[in-house]
């Protein structure tokens, strides 16, 4: 069986949350919308009862938690309600490494003339250039735009720092959580941003819901259901699940997996001559591991891997979209880690069996026992 290590791209759902998913599927007959009988206020109750259990998970009251298909909807949901607050031409200030998701929407936006959009730089270990969004800050800004977690280098960005400064300039903000949400906690994030973003994809729930938590204001909330339909309760209940053993476990999950991500790092640098570990190994998420090989181009390397290991080049809506990872490109990296670049994610799930399999197939699918050389 091939090995799953694309955790940032998507991440099994617990057993758990899948059974409960089903088990309340099956017993929720109404819709959540249908007050004229017990069955339509059934659902509504459990739908209800999700909102107030993930908004205590991320730290907002029930009536700011909004449930939607996917976090791309909710980041396109929160953008457009900062744009019906602020006005048309509100300038944006935005992470060069964002979500292609949010950055499509931004840049589709921009071209429609609604917003000014301005993407503020990183450094060569993908960490925002605080001293510049300072000073493009003070040029005056409506809106800014930060990654709790980066989704391709995994790195966690000192985004309460930015938060700070969004306030003291009276600026929106909009935290993609997508990555943070079951990893580490939000509530301090969630307090001081105005809308913030997870997703069960990402944290081993139900894979079509998204959560958006922020107060979302007329016109902007007339929106969701004629554009995203009625929300889906059984799905809700099993975010909610998922967020709930978030909580109780995610502490001693992630210093185990932090241990396993260390030792497949340690196989890799050891057996694969002139490895290159990218983004911020002293701030990233405790199962991100991003390299490079000079050996070897990543999409060769993740075609060598197939069914073997389970990795990747970049972000998973990027998939098969030609050209270089926009991610490490911004961060200034030379030709060949950013040809080389590969993403890989321990996960829940992983064991330590596995990390050791692991580690040999992919030092081999790297060249290391040809000594096969491109450039460094």
């Amino acid at each position: 069986m091939e090995i799953y290590l694309d955790n940032l791209a998507s991440t099994p759902i617990d057993p758990r949350v899948a059974a409960h998913h089903a088990e309340v599927a099956v017993a929720l007959r109404g819709n959540p919308n249908s007050a004229e009988h017990a069955s339509g206020t059934q659902s509504a109750n459990v739908l209800t009862k999700s909102r107030e259990d993930v908004g205590v998970f991320l730290g907002a009251a029930r009536e700011e938690t909004h449930f939607l298909p996917s976090a791309s909807s909710a980041l396109w949901l929160a953008l457009e309600d900062a744009i019906a607050q602020r006005g048309v031409g509100l300038r944006v200030l935005a992470s060069a490494i964002e979500h292609p998701s949010l950055l499509r929407h931004l840049q589709a936006a921009a071209a429609a003339g609604r917003i000014r959009l301005e993407l503020f730089p990183v450094d060569a270990q993908g960490q925002p250039d605080l001293p510049r969004l300072k000073e493009m800050a003070q040029r005056g800004v409506d809106l800014i735009c930060a990654m709790a977690a980066n989704n391709e280098i995994g790195n966690i960005t000192p985004v309460e720092d930015i938060l700070r400064l969004a306030d003291r300039q009276g600026a929106l903000t909009i935290v993609d959580a997508s990555q943070a949400a079951g990893r580490f906690g939000l509530a301090q994030v969630t307090a001081a941003a105005n809308y913030v973003v997870a997703s069960g994809a990402k944290m081993n729930g139900p894979r079509r819901v998204g959560v958006l938590a922020g107060k979302i204001k007329r016109p902007t909330a007339d929106l969701v259901e004629p554009m995203f339909g009625t929300p889906d309760a059984a799905a809700a209940s099993a975010m909610a699940l998922a967020c709930g053993l978030a909580a109780d476990e995610m502490e001693h999950d992630e210093r185990r997996i932090a241990l396993l991500r260390d030792r497949l790092e340690a196989i890799l640098t050891e057996r694969v001559p002139g490895l290159r570990v990218n983004g911020d190994r002293t701030a990233r998420l405790a199962g991100a591991l991003h390299v490079s090989s000079p050996a070897i181009p990543a999409e060769v390397l993740v075609a060598r891997l197939w069914g073997k290991v389970a990795l990747s080049s970049g972000a998973a809506c990027q998939s098969g979209v030609p050209g270089p990872s926009h991610v490490l490109t911004a961060m200034g990296l030379e030709e060949w880690v950013v040809e080389g670049g590969v993403r890989m994610c321990v996960g829940k799930f992983n064991d330590a069996a596995e990390i050791e399999r692991a580690g040999a197939i992919i030092s081999e699918a790297m060249g290391a026992d040809l000594g096969i050389r491109r450039q460094a």
